[in-house]
């Protein structure tokens, strides 16, 4: 077997590949028997024909076989002979086999892969990083309470009267541009503030009490209004106030913090001040992992396979666009942001790309592996925190094809760890 190796540049190789003549018509003649062993030729029975009438009959589909025995056995052996650590499946082209079946002539074909970038990691040394405070104030546990305190709030129906600022307002509207309707709801509760009202409804309400005659108004609708198709134009409102509502917060105190499950309000200023400290904690271990690892990228020049960019890139695509219609954000405003979006998810997906690749040839370096114990304690922390049982997980993660996945967490985590280490020292 005869190779030769070509770079194509960006993690692409091409392999040209040639098989002797006697590797060839020994391919070929297994063929033959195997389809003679098969064959259905007039006036004779199941794998009984001549073996000159097999081979005018199935001439086409015995040189398919060969190709087919040839490159699957061959191929692997070329790979590692080259020493090619590929992605993927090879695309194949460039085959050249004799029709006729002479076997004084070889079989050449191309192939055409993707490998794994050859990376050198340095420049460790020098790397400095900002670490942020993970120090817990006390006016981050006092919004913490704010937060709970605001979560457990009622909206208490008022007898009827006018509707006083700051208050909420249950209304039935409908709502106009150019003099088609471009929405109606009923029953639709409205905190009644025209600082964070776009609409302008709030400046309307104040000062109404609940009747049956509706409130009719125009105003200009913000320029920066999601919908643009509206943005900027007059809307005509028409509003009929249904019920006034004030909201009524729980006071902070022993007996809130025991709803919560804790002893008592100082009890749970602890747990908040726990909870807010592990949150600070692990937003500052990403904050340095991120920079050590864009650093290391800025330092270490390297190609990556487009294809994996590729799909990285439709993949961070499509989740921007279900982000935006989860916000409410109009279909047709997406599509116009879609230049942008299409761009911000190519230079993600790059990155995202790119350190996976440097992570793993870290771990490499380091000789970091995920053993079965930590595979098995990461199975059961995710059973805890889905309060499932660790075989459901388990049987999950195996149905799913995520067991790599998380084989690749651990060690990734463990990368870092030393990455974070090095820098440290």
């Amino acid at each position: 077997m005869k190779i030769a190796v070509n770079d194509l540049g960006f993690c692409r190789k091409e392999l040209k590949v040639e098989l002797g003549s006697e590797t060839v018509s020994a391919a070929q003649e297994e063929a033959y028997r195997a389809i003679q062993r098969v064959a259905r030729v007039p006036g004779f029975r199941i794998g009984r024909a001549p073996r000159d009438l097999v081979v005018r009959r199935y001439a086409s589909r015995a040189r398919e076989e060969t190709i087919r025995r040839l490159i699957g056995r061959h191929l692997p052996e070329a790979l590692e002979q080259a020493k090619l650590d590929v992605l993927g499946d090879p695309e194949i082209t460039e085959v050249s086999f004799d029709e006729n079946g002479d076997d004084k002539k070889p079989l050449t074909f191309t192939a055409r892969c993707e490998i794994m970038p050859v990376i050198q990691v340095r420049g460790l040394k020098g790397i400095k990083v900002e670490r942020p405070s993970t120090e817990v104030k006390e006016q981050q546990i006092e919004e913490a309470l704010e937060r709970l305190q605001e979560q457990r709030s009622e909206l208490v129906p008022q007898d009827p009267r006018a509707v006083v600022q700051g208050e909420y307002a249950v209304v039935d509207f409908t709502c106009s541009v150019e003099g088609k309707q471009i929405e109606k709801r009923d029953g639709a509760t409205l905190h009644v503030d025209p600082e964070e009202d776009k609409s302008g409804l709030s400046r309307h309400l104040v000062g109404v009490a609940p009747g049956a005659i509706p409130v009719t108004f125009e105003t200009k609708l913000p320029d920066d209004l999601p919908a643009k198709n509206c943005a900027g134009k007059t809307a005509s409102f028409s509003v009929i106030l249904k019920e006034v509502k004030v909201k009524r917060s729980p006071a902070l105190d022993d007996e809130f913090a025991k709803k919560l499950g804790a002893e008592n309000l100082e009890a749970l200023k602890t747990n908040i001040r726990k909870n807010l400290q592990e949150e600070l904690d692990a937003q500052a271990r990403r904050s340095v992992e991120d920079q050590v690892v864009q650093k290391l990228l800025e330092k270490t020049a390297f190609d990556v396979p487009g294809s994996l960019v590729k799909s990285q890139a439709e993949r961070l695509m499509k989740d921007a666009q279900l982000q935006l219609l989860f916000q409410g954000i109009n279909p047709d405003e997406i599509q116009g942001r879609q230049q942008l979006l299409e761009e911000k998810s190519k230079q993600d997906a790059l990155k995202r790309v790119k350190s996976f690749f440097l992570l793993r040839q870290w771990a490499k370096d380091q000789n970091l592996t995920a053993t079965e114990q930590e595979v098995e304690a990461r199975i059961q922390q995710m059973a805890r925190q889905s309060q499932r049982d660790v075989e459901e997980v388990r049987r999950e993660l195996q149905e799913r094809r995520l067991l790599g996945e998380l084989v690749w967490d651990v060690v990734r985590r463990k990368a870092l760890d030393t990455l974070l280490k090095e820098v440290a020292a």
